[in-house]
């Protein structure tokens, strides 16, 4: 078991431990000349627990935070629940960089766990494995929690060795210590890593990073082709969320955690059918996990009941196989509460109030996915306000539209032809168009029909009207903004008569926001 696995046993038995201390305290009996000294000691006893849960359990939750575990809500999630999810595991592993700080970090989890096992032992009203052993995974198992609380069935004199438990408990303190120099010299680490990334190397690795997610998006999309029985319906969908990645080119010598977020439903998708629709989230593997099913009938997996609150979840092997993992992880969205789906011209028309924050963020998901996904089966063709969806979700006599998750919708079979490199042109002018539309939450159309101009297909009719329609927008824009959606537009256009002079694909207009 590794230190990080570890260290979620570790903070599931703390309160075992401390729930154990204080049954002591209502059930002892000790010479009443002893009473009052016995009493004092234990209740310095727990206090001094009590101190060393709150350091570990907050350092653990420090250094998730650090790795990007679960950013949308981490701050306020438990460090013990962000623990039992595999994702955010792997992204401590990663955040801690090398074999030698691993190795460090484990040393520091083991001595926790020595010190808590030998507490354990000294408290005899906690049920024993009756197979002898003695770790914290069997030691937890006899002893369940019910309603936050330890049911021990019944009390025992304080007779315990008071030193010998004081000792161990300054071992925790010593092992807190540790662990904090680790996350300071971690951090400075880190800190140093990325303020001497050259502007040379973070381009590299960003192209680097854009490879990895193209190469694994086309596997997926194969996957999940693969994956649908025929006999259940002709069509299949996949409705993928659009992800910035914001923290994708990582500095990590490691392979950053990758993972697909995906409402995957049998049928066209027009009407979500609760029953055989389910949020999935699928990460890629370098192989499967010890009993993790292959997933060879995706509709079955669909129709099976999932645990309520939570998302069904996948592992993809680099081999483009698809495994059904066991792994929690929390859902976002709620299939009896979305309604129907919205395009985003549709959404334009009401003419809904978004922040410039939300603007922005709406932004930034359309044009990194799109700088993600162009040339992968996933693009197909040059996206427009068309494609890109909202979901509507109802709550009790109102409805609100989920500007947080756009997406796009891919059916199955797919015959629509890969995007070709050519297009590149065409996609930055149309990416440009949408930011214009999001920032003026007005169609490209509606804007050209009340200037009195007429829109006629092709590069240079769209360019010419979409640049003057940012002149007059750009002042009540945010700077980034502005210059970001004139950068988009202006970008392949520069050299646009000289073949092969159209700059790749590669991120960096994305990076402007």
């Amino acid at each position: 078991m590794s230190g990080i696995e570890a260290a979620g046993l570790v903070l599931a038995v703390l309160p075992l431990v401390i729930s154990a201390l204080e049954g002591y305290k209502e059930g002892r009996n000790p010479i009443k000349t002893f009473a009052w000294k016995w009493r004092f000691e234990l209740e310095s006893l727990l206090r001094c627990l009590k101190e060393q849960r709150w350091f570990f359990r907050n350092s653990v939750q420090i250094l998730l935070q650090a790795a990007g575990a679960n950013q949308e809500d981490a701050a306020g999630t438990d460090a013990l629940t962000l623990l039992a999810e595999r994702e955010s595991r792997d992204r401590l592993a990663t955040y801690l960089r090398d074999a030698d700080t691993l190795e460090f970090f484990d040393g520091v989890v083991d001595g926790y766990r020595t010190s808590l096992e030998a507490l354990l032992q000294r408290l005899g009203h906690i049920k024993k494995d009756p197979a002898g052993r003695h770790d914290m995974a069997a030691i937890l198992a006899m002893n369940p929690a019910r309603r936050d609380s330890f049911d021990f069935g019944q009390r025992f004199e304080f007779t315990m060795k008071h030193k010998e438990m004081r000792r161990h408990i300054g071992n925790l303190d010593a092992c807190n210590d540790k662990l904090k120099r680790l996350i300071d010299r971690v951090d400075s680490v880190n800190h140093t890593k990325r303020r001497d990334l050259t502007k040379e190397q973070a381009s590299k690795q960003l192209a680097s990073a854009l490879q990895q997610i193209r190469h694994h998006a086309i596997g997926l999309h194969g996957a999940i082709s693969d994956a649908w029985a025929a006999a259940c319906e002709p069509v299949h969908t996949s409705m993928l969320i659009l992800d910035s990645r914001a923290a994708f080119p990582s500095t990590s010598k490691s392979a950053p955690v990758l993972a697909f977020h995906s409402v995957l439903t049998c049928g066209d998708g027009t009407t979500i059918v609760q029953e055989k629709c389910q949020e999935t989230i699928i990460t890629v593997r370098q192989s499967p996990g010890v009993g993790d099913a292959s997933v060879t009938d995706m509709c079955h997996q669909l129709a099976e009941a999932m645990a309520p609150g939570h998302a069904l979840t996948l592992d993809m092997c680099h081999d483009g196989r698809l495994f059904r993992c066991g792994v929690l992880h929390r859902a976002y969205f709620d299939p009896a509460t979305v309604d129907e789906s919205l395009t985003l011209e549709q959404l334009l028309v009401a003419r809904p109030r978004l922040t410039p924050q939300q603007k922005t963020q709406l932004a930034i998901d359309v044009a990194s996915s799109i700088v993600q996904l162009q040339t992968t089966p996933w693009f197909g063709h040059t996206w427009t306000n068309k494609m890109i969806r909202f979901f509507r979700r109802s709550g009790g006599n109102s409805q609100a539209i989920d500007y947080g998750k756009p997406f796009i919708v891919k059916t199955f079979p797919d015959h629509v032809p890969v995007h070709a490199d050519d297009g590149v042109k065409a996609d930055l002018l149309e990416l440009g168009v949408i930011l214009l539309e999001i920032w003026a939450m007005e169609t490209f159309e509606s804007w050209a029909g009340r200037n009195g101009l007429a829109l006629h297909p092709g590069y240079y009719p769209r360019l010419t009207p979409a640049i003057q329609w940012l002149e007059g927008e750009a002042d009540m824009m945010t700077p980034s903004y502005s210059t970001q959606s004139l950068y988009v537009l202006d970008s392949p256009s520069r050299d646009c008569d000289t073949p092969g002079s159209i700059p790749p694909f590669d991120g960096q207009s994305v990076k402007r926001f």
